[in-house]
């Protein structure tokens, strides 16, 4: 009995290890009218965001390959680097929706919903309002490279 206990309790502790180890999945979408077919709500109240995706995604899976902490004058912000299908995706989407909103979801979660202010020509860019805690476990969870 004591072994089939200490059997079931390692089995636990493996699957909780296995979890906590999932690479965190990083996608982006458009924001869209809520009225338009489709349009999924997703909300993030201690944001103050409530805003509507576009029922499929821009950017997600493969083409995020790098999480990094990156410290900022205005304090420590998620880096994220793209693959380079990723980056020539996010390019040609900025480019026409300068304006628009872009929803950036972390594991099912919306973490943020900039504007796109210009043409977003870089493969490597920063998520500002995360803590601190929050992008170190990301971080580790990705095992992700320096973007330098």
């Amino acid at each position: 009995m004591r072994i089939f206990a200490a059997l079931l309790l390692t089995m636990a502790l493996c699957a909780s290890a296995a979890r906590a180890a999932v690479k965190p999945y990083v996608e982006f979408y458009a924001v869209v009218d809520c009225s338009s077919g489709g349009a999924v709500p997703r909300r993030n109240p201690s944001l103050g965001l409530d805003v509507c995706l576009s029922p499929r995604h821009l950017l997600g899976g493969m083409d995020v390959v790098g999480l990094a902490l990156v410290d900022q004058p205005s304090g420590e912000a998620l880096g994220i680097k793209l693959g380079p299908a990723g980056a020539t995706a996010l390019y040609h989407f900025s480019l026409e929706n300068i304006g628009h909103q872009m929803a950036i979801m972390i594991d099912g979660k919306l973490v943020s919903a900039p504007v796109i202010q210009s043409v977003i020509l870089s493969d490597r860019f920063t998520i500002n309002g995360l803590t601190h805690g929050q992008i170190v476990s990301l971080v580790a969870r990705f095992k992700a490279q320096p973007l330098i």
